[in-house]
């Protein structure tokens, strides 16, 4: 071997099984850098050539790595590793010749593509574009077509418009408009449905005041007759507030709501 071509766990960096470096590494010695010779193992479980531990356990008594103390003695031979560093050191010649050929051909590989022209590389372009277009095209009838969705326009959406709002409720029981604070407070006073048929607003329109005209006076008279007529008093302490709501239904008054507003209805 040259001398400028000693053996180094370093050769691995350069080739495809770097991760051999760290293989290697582990089968030398920390002391001189070199496989294993007859290998020993302290007590501190470091492993050393026989040689390289016994000369500095004679200097200091001291681990190289770990600087424990230990004593040459103690040493144990370390079979495993010799038998490992052994096989390693066979075969690591043909294994490193062989990393570097295939780096090599990796390098060249490159140059070679660039050297055999576009004629080459024609033929396999075009085939993989066929390929391709053969596998659309396949996809293209595998997939199917998605349903149409008919819309239909509804014409009387354009026609819908929303409510003026002008803020104001009707009363749950007269249907009388009025903001909404008022309701409760009315609702003590109301007089009903009936009272609001009794008496309905007037109509502004000339059409209703014409109508009114047209009615005859006879009878005009009897529907006043019979809107200012009054009912005759009853004695609501004899009444239960059950009888008192079915006389006020039969009387055609409303029967909603507490008591006392039952009984100033009916007067």
């Amino acid at each position: 071997m040259p001398i400028d071509d000693v053996a180094d766990s370093t050769d691995w960096l350069s080739t495809p099984l770097s991760g051999l470096y760290a293989v290697e590494s582990a089968l030398r010695c920390e002391v001189c850098k070199d496989f294993y010779k007859t290998p020993m193992i302290t007590s501190c479980a470091h492993t050393f050539c026989s040689i390289c531990i016994r000369r500095a356990l004679a200097n200091d008594s001291k681990c190289p790595l770990c600087r424990a103390t230990d004593q040459e003695l103690k040493l144990r031979s370390n079979w495993s590793m010799e038998q490992t560093v052994a096989a390693f050191s066979d075969s690591r010649a043909r294994a490193l010749e062989f990393a570097r050929s295939a780096s090599i051909e990796k390098k060249q590989s490159p140059k070679r593509k660039a050297e055999d022209g576009p004629e080459c590389s024609q033929p396999e372009a075009q085939s993989k574009r066929l390929r391709s277009s053969a596998r659309l095209s396949s996809r293209a009838d595998v997939t199917p077509h998605a349903p149409s969705i008919d819309v239909v326009e509804d014409s009387e959406d354009e026609d819908f418009e929303p409510e003026n709002y002008d803020g104001l409720v009707p009363c749950p029981m007269c249907q009388k408009r009025m903001k909404e604070w008022q309701v409760f407070a009315h609702l003590e006073s109301c007089p009903g449905p009936d009272a609001a048929e009794a008496n309905p607003r007037q109509p502004n329109t000339d059409a209703t005041a014409q109508t009114q005209h047209a009615q005859p006076t006879g009878q005009m008279q009897r529907q006043q007759q019979k809107t200012l007529e009054r009912l005759p008093s009853l004695s609501y302490s004899i009444f239960k507030e059950q009888a008192l709501r079915k006389k006020l239904a039969e009387l055609g008054i409303s029967n909603q709501g507490p008591r006392p507003l039952l009984e100033r209805r009916h007067r």
